[in-house]
Formats: structure tokens, C-alpha cells, sequence
């Protein structure tokens, strides 16, 4: 059964809800970053692992979490849904819980000609969390928007 205590749960699926790569962060002082790597050809053979984070990361991670962030859903991202290439699922527990699916968010990110504003700022949290837990030195390597190479 899911721990659903986490502040933070980011999900990469393939484009038919496959699971690819997931981390939650938990609001507690130990083992408070799980990653699961759910790429393996064995369904029940993923990799998981456990990380502590320091409390100032934890608090920074949590002001990330805006009014403006907390009130998106996955019709704000992105006109219309291409259910193609992959689904960027984010669940966060602010002063209230949201949960919204993006699709193909790692396009938004490279595009220079267009900007979107919710997707960028859904972008903006997805880069700010990876920098904060890059600072704590944990493996962010397939924590991203698209497959991971």
C-alpha cells in the first residue's frame, strides 16, 4: 500500500500510464526521498531507494508550493492533451493537496519561439526541486521530463 504522506510525488509514465521513474518527498527527518526506477523488464523488479535530506531542504522544497501551483490541473498545461511520448504526473501537498498530469512537458521546456505560462511554471518547480536535491547530492540523473537516456 502507497504512503500518501508525501509533500512532493513526481511521476514519469510512458504514454499508456506505464510507470517509468517516480520519487516522493516526505516532510519527516529520516528517509525522507524514496526513488523508484520502475525501467526494468521485470515489472516487480524495480529499483528503490531511500535518501535523508536535510530540514532546510525539506522547508525549501515546500515554499515551491504557491497558491498559483496548487490550483493548476492538466487542462492548464497543455492544449490539447497529445496522449503521445509521455505523462509528467505531479501530486503536491501544500496548504491543500493538488494532483495534475502534464504531457510531454520536456517540450515546453526547450521551446525558445513559444512560451506558456503554466507549463513554465510547472517547469520551474520541476527544476527547482531537482536543484535542491542536487544540492543535497542525491542521483537526479532520472529525475526528468522526458525518458531518461
Amino acid at each position: 500500500m502507497e504512503d500518501k504522506s508525501y509533500i512532493f510525488k513526481y511521476l514519469l509514465m510512458d504514454a499508456w500510464f506505464n510507470d517509468v521513474y517516480e520519487i516522493r518527498i516526505y516532510d519527516r527527518e529520516n528517509d525522507n526521498v524514496v526513488i523508484f526506477d520502475y525501467d526494468t523488464d521485470d515489472e516487480e523488479d524495480f529499483v528503490n531507494e531511500v535518501y535523508t535530506v536535510s530540514r532546510e531542504c525539506i522547508e525549501n522544497i515546500k515554499k515551491l508550493f504557491t497558491d498559483s501551483i496548487l490550483s493548476l490541473n492538466g487542462n492548464d498545461i497543455e492544449f490539447p492533451s497529445v496522449l503521445d511520448g509521455v505523462i509528467n504526473k505531479f501530486c503536491i501537498r501544500g496548504n491543500r493537496y493538488n494532483e495534475f498530469n502534464a504531457f510531454n512537458l520536456w517540450s515546453w521546456a526547450n521551446r525558445k519561439d513559444e512560451k506558456h505560462p503554466k507549463a513554465d511554471m510547472v517547469i520551474k518547480l520541476y527544476e527547482n526541486v531537482r536543484h535542491q536535491l542536487e544540492l543535497e547530492r542525491i542521483d537526479v540523473s532520472h529525475f526528468t521530463l522526458d525518458f531518461p537516456n
